[in-house]
């Protein structure tokens, strides 16, 4: 049995050799770690699992099987012309069909769930967001600081399209991170709002304050703020935010960063965001769903393309084993007629 299973084996280890060629990561590393599996039990069961076994000299004598396997197994189905035809009829009707087969893009049709858990889910949803379309919106850029400049540029797209109600609502970093142009921005408008305004508030507040029965340093931190000099502050400043509930909206990366803002809206306004968001070119929209049409379709065309890699590897080996090319074919026919049924 060792020239059988030897090329079973290495026809199946080269099937799965085909996925390191393939567009995903994952399929690669599965590739990888399946083949280097097959070959570590290829090599035990061909060299060392015979030292284990005790030789028999006495050749196993044939036992006569009357199981109903057996009976199926010895029935000669090509002369039986009703199974011939059935088969003939069957393939060319499930030949139809195996064009159809596709992935469920819809990760939520997947899971099966019952009459009562779909109506409590649909009361879930109404007093929730679930039943709201989630859509990210990110501002990437090749610094942090960048990112978040271009969020400012486009936050007041998102708050008009909230205050239109086409946006039910979003979440992302908001004010709380400001870039450096914003915080220097702000800290000019605050120079100048009190450059003719603080020596006269500062004497009005104690004066007022002394007819009320205040003390001269009882608004000391508000003057002490008025005479502060505001400074550009770094990122670091803000780890404390970043670092804790701001950290989910947040992408930083040597070379990349992102900022990421959940938008929540209705299923029918997801296209209208998208268009307004992207067309000034500071973000782009995704969601999970065409997150998972984008997967779903590069693995279909990944299945396909590892497919007739296989069937070729397949019927390769077949030429190589019987040394005719007529054997070959005629024993691989089996194999696309059984691929076929399972598709159909």
């Amino acid at each position: 049995i060792a020239f059988p299973l030897l090329v079973g084996s290495i026809t199946t280890i080269t099937a799965f050799g085909t996925l390191l060629f393939l567009n995903s990561e994952l399929l690669e590393d599965f590739g990888l770690f399946a083949a280097f599996t097959l070959i570590g039990t290829l090599i035990f069961t061909l060299i060392f699992l015979p030292q284990l076994i005790p030789h028999n000299s006495n050749p196993v004598s044939n036992i006569k099987n009357n199981s109903i396997w057996s009976k199926i197994a010895n029935y000669s189905f090509e002369n039986n012309f009703y199974v011939i035809a059935i088969i003939f009829v069957l393939s060319i009707i499930f030949s139809f069909f195996s064009n159809k087969v596709k992935f469920e893009d819809d990760f939520s049709k997947i899971n099966y769930m019952t009459k009562e858990q779909r109506s409590a889910l649909k009361e879930l949803s109404g007093a929730t967001n679930l039943s709201q379309k989630l859509t990210y919106y990110a501002n990437s850029a090749t610094d942090l600081d960048q990112a978040i400049d271009l969020f400012e540029d486009s936050q007041s797209e998102l708050d008009s399209l909230q205050s239109s109600g086409i946006i039910k609502s979003y979440s992302g970093i908001g004010h709380l991170l400001p870039s450096i142009n914003m915080q220097k921005n702000k800290i000019e408008r605050w120079n100048q709002f009190w450059e003719k305004r603080k020596t006269s508030t500062q004497q009005i507040i104690l004066e007022e304050g002394k007819k009320l029965g205040f003390t001269d340093n009882s608004f000391s931190s508000f003057t002490e703020l008025l005479d502060k000099d505001f400074k550009v502050e770094p990122k670091s400043y803000f780890s404390t935010l970043t670092n804790s509930f701001l950290k989910e909206y947040i992408i930083d990366k040597e070379g990349k960063a992102a900022v990421v803002t959940m938008i929540y809206s209705s299923p029918e306004n997801s296209d209208l965001i998208s268009e307004k968001l992207e067309k000034n070119n500071t973000g782009f929209c995704f969601d999970t769903t065409t997150l998972t049409k984008t997967l779903l379709s590069d693995l279909t065309a990944n299945f396909n393309y590892m497919i007739w890699i296989c069937g070729f590897i397949v019927l390769l080996f077949l030429i190589i084993s019987f040394g005719r090319i007529e054997i070959s074919l005629i024993s691989f026919f089996p194999m696309c007629i059984a691929f076929i049924w399972i598709l159909g």
